[in-house]
This record gives structure tokens, sequence and C-alpha cells, in this order.
């Protein structure tokens, strides 16, 4: 029996999934693991640097999509690929993770066996900004959260040149935030009343919405669940309805800070901060219907016929 698929998503960046892929070579029982890249429909020649890199290693699998499926159904591929191996546990990862914890596999089981689950979600730190990115919410959002989030999206594409000066002004915050500690950066956030991640410091939260970028998905989760991400939002809230899903399906879902990754956010595109005034008006209208979509959801449960009945 494998004890983990690791599932890693590839797009063009070469360099982001050696990093990632190397880091797992890298740990401790990674002999009784499984390594799955799915080339996500890679216009360029990246797919084939990683079969001169890696097909002669025994415990990694290469797979190809002639077209970009997306996140969801990219996730979705691997996903229905690794349980084939029937594993313990599928670690879906973002191709810009790194694991530098050797034992994270142990700590995994061990985490499992005390709090068994059906997905679990590691402390994914960010260098980039200096911030702990998971749990993204302690507890689901609601529809007046989700409201006020559309309607955000919606001011910053009327008003989308001052949210470009925005972006640029951090940019530059940025620059300076790369010498700060993180504990000068966190008391000032709290003293600006901006909002802050101190979530992440709990040992273990019960039912959060967990960061996507590294989400681990269990047996539990796997007997049950055909597909990871359903339905499709093309990009965006994949987490927040994954984390509805179970919440409706009563399917427990576990953070713990005992884990750790650390994601290299904005490595496959060089970290360019500032987006061009198209993508940024794009991403907006892509959240806006992915957020239409989670409320549409929370009023018409699509899982509820299929819990009656389990």
């Amino acid at each position: 029996m494998i004890d983990v698929c690791f599932n890693v998503l590839h797009y063009q960046s070469f360099n982001a999934t050696t990093m990632c892929v190397d880091s797992l070579l890298k740990l401790k029982g990674i002999e009784k693991c499984l390594i799955v890249i799915l080339d996500n429909g890679s216009p360029n020649h990246s797919f084939e640097l990683l079969k001169n890199r890696y097909s002669a290693n025994p415990i990694i699998k290469l797979l190809h999509s002639i077209e970009n499926l997306g996140f969801s159904e990219g996730n979705n591929k691997l996903y229905r690929f690794s349980k084939l191996y029937n594993p313990q546990f599928i670690v879906v990862l973002n191709n810009d993770i790194e694991i530098r914890q050797k034992n994270f596999v142990d700590i995994l089981q061990k985490t499992y066996t005390a709090n068994p689950s059906y997905l679990i979600g590691p402390d994914v730190y960010c260098p980039r900004g200096q911030e702990h990115q998971s749990p993204l919410y302690k507890e689901l959002p609601s529809k007046v959260d989700i409201e006020k989030l559309v309607a955000e999206r919606k001011s910053e594409i009327e008003y989308i040149d001052e949210a470009l000066n925005l972006y640029r002004h951090r940019e530059k915050t940025e620059n300076i935030r790369k010498y700060v500690p993180y504990w000068i950066i966190e008391i000032r956030k709290r003293l600006k009343h901006e909002f802050v991640n101190l979530h992440y410091k709990q040992q273990f939260i019960v039912n959060p919405v967990l960061q996507g970028s590294c989400i681990i998905v269990t047996k539990l989760f796997m007997k049950n669940e055909e597909l990871l991400f359903t339905p499709d939002t093309g990009f965006y809230c994949e987490e927040m309805i994954l984390a509805l899903r179970c919440k409706l399906n009563g399917y427990k879902t576990l953070y713990t800070r005992n884990l750790k990754v650390i994601h290299w956010h904005g490595i496959s595109s060089g970290f360019q901060y500032v987006p061009s005034r198209e993508s940024l008006i794009l991403k907006n209208k892509r959240l806006i219907k992915a957020y239409s979509m989670y409320l549409d959801l929370i009023d018409n449960n699509p899982w509820k016929e299929r819990k009656q009945h389990s």
C-alpha cells in the first residue's frame, strides 16, 4: 500500500515544479510514497524537461493534458488517478509549495490517528508577504460576508485606476517588509486595526476553511467522494466550496500547525505584484462569479439528497 500520494499540478514553470518535487524527494519515508505530476496543458516545453529529469524515478508518475483543465478539473484528474493506488492520504499541492519538514509524513500519520478527519490542512507560510495563509477562515463565511466581498470586487472594477495605484503602493511596502521581522509587522497591523491571521497559532482548529495551496485528503474522504473539487468555479473559491461541502455532508476537517509548508506564491510569474488593468478586471469578474456560485450552493444544497440516503 502507498502511504501518501503527493499530487502536483504543473503549468509552465519548470523551476517551481522541480523545487516542489525535489523537496518531496528529501522527505523521510518518501520511498513508500508516490509523487504524481500533471502537466496542465503547458504551452512551452517544460513537460519535456520534467520527463527528462524524473521519468527514471520509480516513485514519480508523469501525466499530461493537452488542454488546460483549470485548477479544479486538473486536481480532480490527479485525484482520480491517485485513488487507484489506494493511498492512506493524498496531499494536493500547488507547484509553488516547498516542504522542508523532513518528518512530514510521520507527523501526518500521527495527526490522523489522534484526530481522524476527512481533510487536513497544514500551516502555510508565505515568505513573500511574511504571512500565514491557512486557515483562510476559522469558520465558513456567511452570506452577508460574501455579499460584502462581491460589492468590493464590483467597486474595484468600477474604480480600476485607484485599485491599480493601491497595488503599486503595496508593491513598495512589500519590498520594505522583506527586511522587517514578522512580529513587528503583526503589531503594526494590530495598531492600524488591519486584519491579522492569528488562527494559525492554534495547534488544532476543527472545520475551518483550509487554504487551497496544500490540502491533505484522507481515506475517509476518498471512500465517499469521487471528485475533490465540485462544482468547478473556474479558478476561485474552491476552498470555500470544499469547506461548505464538507460541512453540509457532516465531514470533519482539521487545521494543524504541527504540519508546515512554505508557499512561494508568485514564483511562477516571477513575483510580479502589480497586475495589468485587463487581468485585474478579469480576476474580479471571476471572483464575482465564484462568490455567486457559493451563495447559490448555500441556498440550494446539492448534497442534501445524498446525505439523506447515506
